[in-house]
């Protein structure tokens, strides 16, 4: 089932004192990696690591892993190593084409046949972190009902592309296209919005709240952390605020009662209400209630005014 993160905290998949901190960790969701984090020398190793952590833990956290993507038998062996039925789904950095992210798919139906668990229940994050990439995206959004959403790396397609990671002044109008460029492709895909990935500089508070401000007035929704203390800044920027909340309230209610005299447009409070403004309303209370099951699940708690 497809799950609204409004954060996802990166656990390093090679750290063992990291790896058993994650039952007291707190975050929307966790993705234990198996990729950038870990040195080539201890990839096996950090597989049998994040296999054992997952198959022992007591949160109620949605885990995901970040498999290696460089070739065929890494990603193989990572997916053999972790999946089971305390796995939520896999990251899938750097993908470039439909066949890559359909070759996953083939590799989960085969663990979950084997292992017993539903076809289609281990979920798909593919990451767009390169040019070619971005030029397939279409195609890779549309590549597997696993999908659950696409993620954007920035620091992988900068340096792709060229460009400065992170850039003085703020994100690249190539970034800030791309970004889009996903958001579309989701839309047309019936994918949850694009997730944004993470800001590298995490005792930058303003400027990570600048950033994933950008990312959710583009259209992303949610964005990932490589530091605990980062939770709480994304998280206040993707939650819908009391506030707001309200105020949808109220234009729900006002519009459904002239809806019902025949009316379809009305004022609120000097603002042009019709039915594009009403849907957006229940949007956004849609959402809120999406948020607060996931919270449920999670046992935490939001409440942003």
């Amino acid at each position: 089932m497809s799950t609204m993160f409004t954060s996802m905290l990166f656990v390093p998949g090679g750290d063992e004192a990291k790896l058993a901190k994650v039952d007291s960790l707190s975050a929307p969701g966790l993705i234990l990696d198996l990729e950038d984090a870990v040195a080539e020398s201890r990839k096996a190793e950090a597989r049998k690591m994040v296999g054992a952590a997952i198959a022992n833990t007591t949160t109620s956290i949605p885990l995901w892993v970040r498999v290696n993507p460089e070739n065929e038998a890494a990603t193989i062996a990572d997916l053999d190593a972790v999946v089971g039925p305390r796995l939520q789904g896999i990251v899938l950095p750097k993908a470039e084409s439909a066949i890559h992210v359909a070759r996953v798919d083939w590799y989960l139906t085969a663990l979950e046949i084997s292992r017993e668990l539903p076809v289609g229940s281990i979920r798909l994050m593919p990451t767009v972190e390169s040019v070619a990439g971005l030029s397939a995206v279409e195609a890779i959004a549309a590549a597997s009902p696993r999908i659950d959403c696409l993620i954007f790396g920035a620091g992988d397609f900068s340096l792709d592309a060229g460009l400065d990671w992170p850039a003085e002044g703020g994100v690249s109008s190539l970034l800030i296209s791309a970004k889009e460029r996903l958001v579309i492709a989701s839309r047309l895909a019936g994918l949850l919005p694009p997730h944004d990935g993470v800001y590298p500089m995490f005792r930058d508070s303003d400027g990570l709240r600048a950033e994933a401000a950008q990312s959710r007035a583009l259209g992303m929704f949610g964005k990932h952390a490589v530091h605990p203390q980062q939770i709480p800044v994304i998280d206040e920027v993707f939650t819908p605020s009391a506030a707001k909340l309200e105020h949808a309230r109220t234009i729900v209610a006002a519009f459904d009662a002239s809806e019902g005299q025949g009316v379809g447009n009305i004022d609120v409070g000097g603002q042009f209400i019709d039915y594009p403004v009403a849907h957006r309303a229940r949007a956004l209370l849609a959402l809120a209630e999406s948020l607060a099951r996931t919270d449920a699940g999670t046992g935490e708690g939001r409440d942003h005014e």
